[in-house]
């Protein structure tokens, strides 16, 4: 059951996942863990219905922003008190008085970009994908023996202790001389150049641009609108709209003197947008 709730919540009820004993970390709900670990025996062990028990609660669907108090009709001291809790009281926010901010894990985050970017190849079973260990110690997904095997999710990617995914392990996917109880969660300058650098980023970049051109058509703004909507499931607003359509036309007069058409700089341009977007931090965390 702690288990279960690390994954949903980024840190466990107790939060050394492997250590209950005495030199690990106390329980922050500790009524709550002993309940739901009586209510998981009394209903059959259920691992389905205890992640629909955690997602479908409160707590779980609090978004990770800090909420604004209504302070109207407070008096000074009242309105300094309310601000003054919880930010103060739980800084930490063991207690869960907000979601915690959480980056997908590196298989995710690899399999979204494919799978924006319509390159995805969701064939189920089979070998898994060779890694491939190039003399620039990049390692990479095999792309033998179809054209999509390299595509396929990262559960089917051969685990390798030698050379693991590099794209992978800069996500701090874990690598395996010793056991791995619990990933690390690290926000570093590598992760910013793998995703403004990489070739596979740029792969899926041009990929979902060719993906937009293909379903909206010539119309601007129903590009950035199929954009948004595919990397961050929701419309963007006005705002973005009109500093996205400023960013397209001028990334698309910068290239004209580069490329060989219109055409060719119209497509880079959406390319470099589309970049942008996959490389965000909207796309990256989950609120």
């Amino acid at each position: 059951v702690n288990r279960v709730w690390h994954h949903h919540f980024g840190r466990g009820i107790v939060e050394t996942l492997g250590n209950f004993g005495r030199s690990g970390s106390e329980p922050t709900h500790p009524e709550l863990l002993d309940w739901l670990a009586v209510d998981f025996m009394e209903h059959g062990w259920s691992v389905k219905r205890l992640h629909r028990q955690i997602m479908l609660s409160t707590a779980y669907r609090q978004t990770s922003r800090r909420s604004v108090p209504d302070v109207t009709g407070l008096s000074q001291s009242d309105e300094d008190h309310v601000h003054a809790v919880p930010h103060t009281a739980d800084p930490e926010n063991r207690l869960l008085w907000r979601m915690n901010l959480r980056r997908i894990e590196a298989e995710i985050v690899r399999d979204s970009l494919l799978s924006v970017s319509g390159s995805l190849d969701p064939t189920a079973g089979g070998p898994p994908v060779e890694i491939t260990n190039p003399a620039n110690g990049l390692s990479e997904a095999k792309s033998a023996p179809t054209a999509t095997s390299q595509n396929r999710r990262s559960v089917y990617l051969f685990a390798r202790r030698v050379y693991p995914l590099k794209f992978m392990e800069i996500f701090d996917a874990p690598i395996m001389p010793v056991n791995c109880t619990q990933r690390m969660n690290s926000a570093t300058v590598l992760q910013s150049l793998a995703l403004l650098n990489s070739e596979f980023m740029f792969e899926q970049a041009d990929r979902l641009a060719n993906r937009i051109v293909q379903t909206a058509g010539t119309d601007l703004e129903q590009r950035i609108r199929l954009g948004f909507q595919l990397v961050f499931s929701r419309e963007p607003t006005n705002r973005e709209i009109v500093k996205s359509v400023a960013f397209l036309k001028e990334q698309q007069q910068g290239l004209k003197p580069v490329e060989p058409s219109e055409e060719k700089a119209e497509l880079k341009s959406l390319a470099d947008f589309c970049h942008m977007l996959l490389s965000s931090n909207e796309f990256l965390y989950i609120e």
